[in-house]
């Protein structure tokens, strides 16, 4: 008998068992959400606004469109505490959700605190039921692990247990580097790695690590699977081929390349079984793993990538000097995968320590190949330290590339090896025993004193550096008996002496080998003394600078450029920000008696820095270029390094010997303010004074005198302070210093030295001469001192960091590097997350050369 039914009623009946069926499969899978709500994800995405907003809406529409009868928990973490690394909070156990008030409260969220990964995970995989036949746990994450713990060392534990969990990593505007630093915790466990770097991206990362594949083999028995690499320290190359081989029957299939410029990952379809797969980038690395294939897998595959490390000599050294700024040269005959100025690290180390983030100091070093002096600042305490020279981002020692203990003492011995006769003029092969500092310097003496400045060099000079082959002292041209003396730097008279030999130039003593050793028998020794530690706090080069605390005179600090008058010498001068001096004194007679003459010398913020010493004695010409100014004879040591000429300017036009601040004080012991402000209580007195003085033969000095005693006087009177921006104007009587004068009384605007930070809420404008390069940073970040490249172009980093302490970094025609930007100087490009699109724009619309 045929029983007749409604249509609706039918469909019903057809469908009950499959629904059933589908609904059961649903609940044997399960899913947990682990979303960052950590400081920072308040930095810009390229469209416009914060990740966390972005986040907030992709998150609302997937959770109010996804299939509710799929079981879902979500943990959040880094929204209710700053610096907490237990702050994660499970926001839904695992179960039924209703999608728009789980949207309701995600929205609620604050972002604040840490990126605890590991714990999140652990958290994530304890929701899971222990009915779940299978599990995905999708990490949402825009930064690493920033709480100490080990994530990939938890997904390996996930991967051991008795379900199935797949650990997927979604990278929300995370940089290629730091993918490859968490890639871990999805290759562990068979998940995939997607870097969404926009709201549209990031829910196509959502539907495909939270809903079931849809992807399959064309064929049965077979597997559809994703290869790619999990690079190591070394860097990524640019392609890599994979080939496979079968193991149980030996078949061997080319499985294609994989270009990285165009995708991620190369889609494969194998049989099952197991397969040897390897990854081959010719001499730049290669790679192979043992992999399970079962049919119907789909997943992404990593093969473990070694890639190519540079090849790096570097001789062990020592014992140095305690406090000194010590020179370690080095040499990279051979490149690896990263060749960029910031790619490898010079580190100092405690002693016993294999671990690279306990360094002391550091300073970043070039990863092309050639010869290189890398220096850093000892401590004071005697005792072993170790010196590393590693890849960036390394942690372990053992990894590193050179590395060596050495002794740190007061009283190191210096060795000098030399030939005992040399031709006249030739230069002189000279072996240095012991630890050089790098502004220590080798000199050819007679009569116990410096025959000539152009027969004294550096120690840096003496080796093949970034600069050029090693320049070697030279013989006087007159023969005679002299002797080859090394000078520890920043001592004076007999205690700066650390070894002596003597030397004979005559005709017919032979010609000079580079590179060649000279006789050991003519090597003579001597103790060295004592050097106060220097300190810098420039990130991009470790806590180094020129002098050392107790030999700074005057430095500026900023935000502005400071006044500073000097009741020893009578000086007043105007510092650039960035900027410091020695302690000016008065210049000597033979005799030894003061002269009257000041004397002091200015060094720039650069590492190398661009050094002008005023009414220096016995100067040479071959030393660098002078002009005459007010307060005397104002010369550049050439250093190859070239400041700004707005900062010259500002210097060499404010320098003033006023004679009249030397009244009423007492010689060194005098009061110097460490404000940046005039301290003399005669100064207004001293300036006008100065000022009729100069009136016939200087009136432009004069007026200028006039102006600052004006303001100084008005700011005395009146207890406030003196504005920057009118002592800088009436200096350069707003010219001068091309359009500087002008805007700054307008605005009170300064040109921002390279590695100083720009500390104004304005946006800071910038401009090196050397190599000519200008534009505008952000408020919070700064610029490295620029380099050329062989091929002509500037190189340089733009840093900063964010309200929540991380790093941010852009590059300008370095290596690597996404998101880049066309300037008028060359590609832009972002080197790590957190970078908002006004700052890229801001940076890459005002760049010119």
């Amino acid at each position: 008998m045929l029983l007749k039914m409604p249509l609706r009623a039918a469909l019903l009946t057809l469908c009950l068992l499959p629904c059933m069926e589908s609904k059961a499969l649903a609940e044997d899978r399960s899913t947990v959400l682990v979303f960052d709500a950590s400081g920072s994800m308040w930095a810009q995405l390229p469209e416009g606004r914060s990740r966390i907003e972005v986040a907030r809406d992709v998150l609302g529409d997937y959770l109010r469109s996804r299939d509710a009868s799929r079981p879902l928990g979500v943990v959040a973490y880094g929204h209710n505490r700053k610096s907490d690394c237990s702050d994660i909070e499970v926001i839904a156990p695992v179960g039924h959700q209703d999608g728009r008030s789980l949207s309701a409260r995600l929205s609620t969220l604050n972002p604040k605190g840490k990126t605890p990964l590991a714990d999140s995970l652990k958290l994530a995989a304890s929701l899971i039921p222990k009915t779940a036949e299978e599990a995905d746990i999708v990490l949402v994450t825009d930064g690493l692990e920033t709480c100490g713990l080990d994530p990939c060392a938890v997904a390996a534990s996930l991967a051991r247990e008795g379900i199935p969990i797949r650990a997927h990593v979604v990278g929300f505007g995370l940089t290629e580097g730091e993918i490859r630093q968490i890639s871990c915790i999805a290759g562990n466990t068979g998940g995939l790695v997607l870097t969404p770097q926009s709201g549209k991206e990031l829910a196509e990362a959502l539907v495909r690590t939270t809903e079931p594949v849809t992807r399959k083999a064309e064929a049965p028995g077979k597997a559809a699977i994703n290869l790619t690499i999990a690079a190591d320290g070394a860097g990524r190359p640019q392609q890599v081929s994979f080939r496979g081989v079968h193991k149980e029957t030996g078949r061997s299939v080319e499985l294609g390349v994989l270009d990285f410029s165009k995708a991620q990952a190369l889609p494969v379809e194998l049989d099952e079984g197991t397969w040897l797969l390897t990854a081959d980038a010719g001499a730049q690395g290669n790679g192979e793993e043992d992999v399970l294939i079962t049919a119907g897998d789909n997943r992404t595959v990593y093969i473990p990538f070694q890639g190519l490390m540079p090849s790096v000599v570097m001789t062990p050294r020592g014992p140095y000097l305690a406090g000194a700024q010590a020179a370690f040269p080095y040499e990279i005959t051979s490149e690896g995968l990263a060749v960029g100025g910031a790619d490898f690290v010079l580190s100092l180390l405690p002693a016993g320590t294999g671990d690279l983030n306990q360094a002391i100091t550091w300073s970043m070093q070039d990863g092309s190949k050639g010869a290189r002096v890398g220096q850093l600042n000892l401590p004071q305490e005697p005792g072993t330290y170790g010196v590393a020279f590693h890849r960036y981002g390394e942690a372990d020692l053992a990894k590193a590339l050179q590395s060596f203990e050495f002794a740190v003492s007061t009283e190191p011995r210096i060795e000098l090896a030399a030939p005992d006769v040399v031709e006249p003029g030739a230069p002189i092969s000279v072996l240095i025993g012991g630890g050089p500092g790098v502004s220590d310097r080798v000199e050819v003496w007679k009569d116990g004193a410096l025959y000539s400045w152009d027969q004294s060099r550096y120690v840096r000079d003496l080796f093949d550096n970034a600069y050029g082959p090693a320049n070697p002292v030279t013989a006087p041209a007159e023969a005679g008996d002299y002797e080859l003396v090394y000078l520890v730097d920043g001592r004076d008279g007999a205690a700066a002496i650390a070894a002596r030999m003597p030397l004979t130039v005559k005709q017919g003593a032979g010609s000079y080998q580079e590179g060649a050793a000279p006789a050991s028998n003519a090597t003579r020794t001597a103790t060295a003394l004592p050097i106060p530690q220097a300190g810098d706090t420039d990130p991009t080069h470790g806590p180094d600078q020129a002098l050392s605390n107790d030999q700074i005179g005057y430095s500026c600090d900023g935000p502005y450029p400071c006044p500073f008058t000097d009741p020893v010498t009578g000086l007043a001068f105007a510092l650039p920000v960035g900027w410091y001096t020695d302690k000016p004194s008065l210049g000597r007679t033979l005799a030894g008696s003061a002269n009257g003459t000041p004397v002091i010398t200015f060094y720039s913020p650069q590492e190398v820095p661009d050094t002008y010493v005023l009414n220096p004695s016995q100067w040479l010409d071959s030393n660098g270029p002078c002009q005459d100014v007010k307060a005397g004879r104002f010369c550049r040591f050439d250093t190859g390094t070239l400041a700004p000429e707005q900062e010259i300017a500002m210097i060499s036009k404010s320098l003033t010997h006023i004679p009249g601040l030397m009244k009423g004080t007492s010689g060194a012991g005098a009061a110097v303010s460490s404000e940046g402000a005039a301290t003399a209580p005669d100064l207004p007195a001293a300036l006008r004074g100065q000022a009729d003085v100069l009136a016939a033969s200087d009136p432009a000095a004069a007026d200028a005198m006039k102006a600052i005693s004006d303001i100084m006087q008005k700011a005395a009177e009146s207890g406030g302070e003196v504005s920057p921006a009118d002592l800088i104007h009436a200096l350069t009587q707003g010219k001068g210093l091309p359009g500087l004068g002008t805007s700054l009384a307008a605005t009170g605007a300064k040109l921002l030295p390279p590695m100083t930070p720009c500390e104004t809420e304005a946006p800071c404008p910038f401009e090196v001469q050397m190599p000519k390069l200008s534009g505008v940073v952000p408020s919070g970040w700064r610029i490295s001192q620029p380099a050329m490249t062989g091929d002509g172009k500037v190189r340089a980093w733009f840093t900063a960091a964010d309200p929540a302490g991380n790093m941010k970094k852009l590059g300008l025609n370095e290596e690597g590097g996404e998101g880049c930007v066309n300037t008028a100087a060359g590609p832009l490009c972002e080197h790590s997350p957190y970078i908002s699109t006004e700052e890229v724009s801001l940076i890459a619309g005002s760049l010119t050369r």
